[in-house]
């Protein structure tokens, strides 16, 4: 009891990647346990995405279950460490709120693109599965709006994240004409295609979250208490209001310079500020 309670504390006090990771671990067991019992081809066939667009007019839903189902445990493995790790850089970059509409989006533009080649080229495998589509997205679309963010990579060192998210890339186009996960690839692309959009939608426009945030501490006012604590209380105002003036400066920087334009003092500001937000 002790182990689900600590379990359920940590989905409900985890924020929407931790989630994301939990939702689709438990999708996971839950078609290995159902799949002991059921067919695991007729189990997958009312969850996994089919190819053929007239069996998806049959199962429409399918465009959003597909997207946290994985059959295999080395697939499952490495699309959620990937998610962690490319969640954490989106995170602390360009916020949490923006995570899920990403998630999704990316999976729905991996559908998309899928089905949408079939008409002009064969697609290898009759379903697609899987939270690739989804994990493009959020890679490209922080490598997009901070191109220059330098990661660790086992045995090659610190790159820059637009260098490998490139990589992905490229590696999906080369192996669209190949015989094996022709669809698969072909919903990464798709995914990709995702992150680049809604990347470049958040430099033109400002990101939704940070519009919100500027929005409501414009609308906040002065709390003054009548008591011996006025004095306390007016210095914490004007150090709050001093210190929204500095977030809005950053914010303005970073929507005429983008993310790498900005020291390392104010990224480190907008993460805090972020990571504040979404407490």
């Amino acid at each position: 009891m002790a182990f689900w309670r600590e379990i359920n504390e940590s989905f409900s006090e985890g924020g929407t990647l931790i989630k994301l990771i939990y939702i689709n671990i438990g999708v996971f067991l839950a078609v290995r346990v159902l799949s002991i019992f059921i067919d695991s081809n007729l189990l997958l066939s009312f969850v996994a995405m089919p190819i053929p667009l007239i069996e998806l007019i049959h199962r429409p839903w399918t465009v959003l279950t597909y997207m946290f189902v994985h059959y295999d445990f080395i697939h499952v493995f490495f699309n959620l460490l990937c998610l962690y790790w490319f969640g954490r850089i989106f995170t602390a970059i360009i916020g949490q709120r923006t995570l899920l509409l990403t998630y999704l989006v990316g999976g729905l533009m991996g559908c998309v693109a899928c089905l949408a080649a079939q008409f002009f080229m064969p697609i290898s495998g009759s379903v697609m599965i899987g939270a690739s589509a989804a994990v493009m997205a959020i890679l490209l679309a922080v490598a997009v709006y901070a191109p220059n963010y330098k990661i660790q990579v086992i045995f090659i060192g610190i790159v820059p994240l637009k260098y490998y998210a490139a990589f992905f890339v490229v590696i999906d186009i080369i192996s669209v004409p190949g015989l094996v996960n022709t669809g698969g690839h072909l919903a990464h692309l798709g995914g990709a295609l995702a992150g680049i959009l809604l990347s470049l939608w958040w430099k033109w426009r400002g990101l939704p979250h940070a519009r919100l945030s500027r929005h409501n501490r414009n609308r906040q006012k002065m709390h003054v208490v009548y008591n011996n604590q006025m004095t306390e209380d007016m210095k914490f105002n004007a150090r709050r209001q001093e210190h929204n003036r500095e977030i809005d400066r950053i914010l303005d920087k970073m929507k005429q310079s983008g993310y790498d334009g900005l020291s390392k003092a104010e990224k480190q500001t907008l993460f805090d500020e972020s990571k504040n937000n979404s407490q």
